[in-house]
């Protein structure tokens, strides 16, 4: 059922009705709380904090991405890729109250993890090192990436990553674990719509 109400909330999100998205994502959240599902769970609190954002409320969008994070660590631990996707929504929050400084620990956390577990060339680890340099031009300060990611163990190459297929990740739409840099059944979904519509249109 909380899945229902997750898509209703989006539709409602696309719309521009943010008091019908936050009703349906209360609705989620509580019955994904009544089947004691961490990971349905913090989607939930990701979708609400996403709602804050986008009506300015900051600091109402940290807390519900906090909560998000604490969920996804005591489910998955620390050093799953989701974590790294938590923190860069927690990160977006913290730039946005303009707590610059709080916002680049969270993002080098964020690039530590990126980098162990896919490499420099992954779409998330990009984004998340333009995010950080962004910072560090309103700090001030000189940007080097290795400075940046000194937790990273020496003995690693940057960008050398581990196995994509070992590290799997739970599709935000359709909330299956998938490997890779995108869930497969979402994108054949997608083929299959673009392959009917351009069936269609055909003479």
């Amino acid at each position: 059922m909380w899945e229902q109400y997750k898509t209703s909330a989006e539709h409602a999100v696309l719309q521009g009705n943010y008091p019908i998205a936050e009703r349906f994502w209360g609705l989620a959240l509580s019955e994904a709380a009544a089947s004691e599902a961490p990971l349905a769970i913090s989607i939930c609190l990701d979708g609400l904090g996403d709602l804050c954002l986008m009506q300015n409320e900051f600091a109402e969008a940290e807390d519900l991405y906090r909560d998000s994070l604490k969920k996804k660590t005591e489910a998955l631990g620390e050093e799953h890729p989701e974590i790294a996707i938590g923190l860069n929504n927690l990160a977006g929050a913290l730039c946005a109250e303009s707590k610059f400084c709080e916002a680049e620990e969270t993002l080098k956390r964020s690039l530590v993890i990126l980098f162990r577990v896919f490499g420099a060339s992954h779409p998330e680890t990009r984004w998340t090192i333009k995010s950080l340099m962004a910072v560090y031009r309103v700090l001030k300060k000189p940007f080097d990436l290795r400075e940046a990611c000194a937790l990273i163990k020496p003995s690693m190459e940057l960008g050398a990553g581990k196995d994509l297929t070992r590290q799997p990740v739970v599709c935000a739409t359709c909330h299956r674990w998938y490997t890779g840099t995108q869930c497969q059944f979402c994108t054949q979904v997608r083929l299959k719509a673009l392959a009917v519509n351009r069936a269609s249109t055909d003479p």
